[in-house]
C-alpha cells in the first residue's frame, strides 16, 4: 500500500488483529479492522480505489473473538476506502435481515469519503415486492454509499490538558453546533455556525455564566438526509427539524422574560454546585448510610408518610416526594423534592423529620421569580401545599436549634 491508499494484493497477508479497538486503527505499521456482530456469519472487508467508485477487493475478517470479528493489514496506511459486507441469516420475523449485497458503513468510522445517493438499491428488501419486507434485494448499492476512510487519529495536542472533572460537579449544555451561534451579532460573521464561533469570547461567557462546565454537541456526525425531505427540497437539521430561523437560535430575543429565565437557570446551576447531596455520584437505593445511620434516600408520598409498596404500585400515582440528605459537611441538613407529574394540582402533606423545624422553600419550576431565595416562604412540617400540576419544587429543611437557644 503507498501513501496515496492506491491498493496492491493485501488478502494474502491478512493477519488474526485484535478485537479492540473497534473501528480501522492505524499503528504506523498497518491497520487493525475490528467489527462487532453477534449473528453474522462471515464478514468481507471491502477495498476501494482512490476515488470510491470501485471495489479492488473482498478480504474476510479472519477473526471472531467475543463476538468481535477482526483482522490486520500490514502495510496498510491512512487514506485507505473501505466498507463491510455482512453474511448471515436472512429471517424478518427473527429481527435477522443480513445482506451481503448491500456495502454498510463501519459505524467506528473516523471519516467517510463521498456522498450518500438515495435509491431502493440501499434497502434490503424489494421495494414494490408482493412480499413487501420479507422479500430480497441481490442488487449492489456500492455506488450509492459513501465509503469508509482510515486515518490517523494521533493529533498534537500541545499544552492542552482534560480538565478532568468529576461527573458529580460536571454540567452539560447540549447545543446544535451550527445553530447555536448563526444569529448571534457578538460573532464574527465568516465564524458564525461553525465551531470556532463557539469559541468566541461572548459565547464562551455567556455559557460560563450560566454555569456551564462541559459541552454536548448534535449532531457532529455523519448523517443521511432522509428520502422525503430531499423530496421536498428540505434537509435535516436536528430531529428533522428545518435548517433556517425557524430553529436556529434567536440571540436578539434577549427579553426581560429571557434575562429572568436566564437568572432562573443560573441559581439552578449554583444550588446544585453548592450542595453535594444534589449532584450525587451514584444512584440512590434508599439503603443505610453507612456514615450516619440514616438513608440515601426516603420517598415521600403526598400524604407525607414513607412510601408504600401498594403505593409504588399505583397506576394512577403522578406524584412523589424525595428526602435527601445535603452532603455539605458545613451545612448538614435535608433537602425535600417533589415532582409533581400530574397535569393537575396536587395536595401534598409536607413530612415531619428529626431536627426539621421548617421547609424552606428553595426552587420552584412555576416561577421565574429572582427574589425567591431573597424573599424565602417557610411551611412547617405537616402543613399541608398545594403542588402545581407538572412542577417541581424543592425544599431544605432547616435544623431545629436547641431549647436555650430559642427566644
Amino acid at each position: 500500500m503507498n501513501k496515496g491508499g492506491a491498493l496492491t494484493t493485501l488478502h494474502a497477508s491478512i493477519q488474526a488483529g485484535t478485537p479492540a479497538p473497534l473501528g480501522a486503527t492505524w499503528d504506523g505499521r498497518g491497520v487493525n479492522f475490528a467489527l462487532f456482530s453477534a449473528h453474522a456469519t462471515k464478514v468481507e472487508l471491502c477495498l476501494f480505489d482512490t476515488r470510491g467508485r470501485r471495489e479492488v477487493e473482498r478480504i474476510t475478517l479472519p477473526e471472531y473473538t467475543d463476538e468481535i470479528w477482526h483482522g490486520y493489514l500490514p502495510d496498510a496506511c491512512p487514506g485507505l476506502l473501505y466498507g463491510y459486507r455482512v453474511h448471515g441469516p436472512y429471517d424478518p420475523a427473527h429481527g435477522h435481515r443480513f445482506n451481503p449485497a448491500k456495502l454498510l458503513i463501519d459505524p467506528y468510522a473516523g471519516a467517510l469519503h463521498g456522498a450518500f445517493l438515495w435509491s431502493d438499491a440501499h434497502f434490503g428488501y424489494r421495494i414494490g415486492s408482493p412480499r413487501h419486507d420479507l422479500s430480497f434485494d441481490r442488487r449492489d448499492n456500492a455506488n450509492g454509499m459513501p465509503k469508509c476512510r482510515v486515518i490517523d487519529h494521533a493529533f498534537g495536542w500541545g499544552e492542552d490538558r482534560r480538565p478532568c472533572r468529576p461527573w458529580a460537579e460536571t454540567v452539560i449544555y447540549e447545543l446544535h453546533l451550527r445553530g447555536f451561534t448563526f444569529k448571534n451579532p457578538e460573532v464574527p460573521p465568516a465564524l458564525r455556525g461553525t465551531a470556532l464561533g463557539l469559541a468566541c469570547p461572548a459565547v464562551l461567557s455567556y455559557l460560563t455564566d450560566l454555569g456551564v462546565t462541559a459541552l454536548e454537541l448534535l449532531p457532529v456526525q455523519a448523517f443521511a438526509n432522509d428520502r422525503h425531505l430531499i423530496q421536498k427540497g428540505v434537509s435535516n437539521y436536528w430531529g428533522y427539524c428545518q435548517d433556517n430561523e425557524t430553529s436556529w437560535l434567536d440571540w436578539s430575543g434577549r427579553t426581560p422574560e429571557n434575562a429572568a429565565l436566564q437568572h432562573f437557570v443560573r441559581r439552578l446551576i449554583a444550588l446544585r454546585r453548592d450542595h453535594p447531596g444534589l449532584r450525587r455520584d451514584r444512584f440512590v437505593h434508599g439503603v443505610d448510610i453507612a456514615s450516619g445511620g440514616g438513608h440515601d434516600v426516603v420517598w415521600i408520598s403526598p400524604t407525607g408518610r414513607k412510601q408504600t409498596e401498594d403505593q409504588w404500585r399505583d397506576p394512577f400515582a403522578r406524584c412523589l416526594g424525595a428526602v435527601l440528605e445535603s452532603g455539605d459537611d458545613e451545612a448538614p441538613g435535608i433537602f425535600l423534592l417533589i415532582l409533581n407529574a400530574h397535569d393537575d394540582t396536587v395536595i401534598f402533606l409536607l413530612p415531619s423529620f428529626p431536627d426539621c423545624d421548617q421547609w424552606q422553600l428553595v426552587f420552584d419550576t412555576t416561577t421565574l421569580d429572582p427574589d425567591l431565595l431573597e424573599s424565602p416562604c417557610f411551611h412547617p412540617p405537616g402543613a399541608t401545599l398545594a403542588v402545581p400540576g407538572r412542577s417541581t419544587l424543592l425544599f431544605r429543611g432547616l435544623l431545629a436549634a436547641p431549647v436555650e437557644d430559642r427566644t
